[in-house]
């Protein structure tokens, strides 16, 4: 997942398209591989809260994701749509590094 999202930090599109498919690929890996791991480890009467848990978890980072990709009115040309800047798209992409490192 790191690799993939320091891969989209290149200004250049077929490299950013190679990074994008490395995230889908650890994030697909990671929503089977978790409630699987939950599902081994937790006890029997807290399965159902634990994997419900995930679910809710998983709502909760696509509707921040959704929030932070909102374009934001830049401030230096108030009447222009747009982003904060022009590499706020690079903040959005660097964000699960963060995240995965933790």
């Amino acid at each position: 997942m790191t690799i993939g999202c320091a891969l989209t930090l290149i200004k250049v599109i077929e490299v950013v398209a190679v990074g994008r498919f490395l995230f889908g690929l650890a994030a697909g890996s990671f929503s089977v591989f978790v409630p699987s791991f939950i599902n081994e480890l937790t006890p029997t009467e807290l399965k159902g809260p634990f994997g419900a848990s995930m679910q809710i978890l998983v709502t909760l980072g696509i509707l921040i994701a959704n929030i932070l990709g909102i374009p934001l009115p830049d401030t230096k040309r108030p009447y222009e749509p747009g982003f904060v800047g022009d590499d706020y798209w690079r903040l959005l992409f660097a964000l699960p590094i963060v995240l995965a490192v933790i």
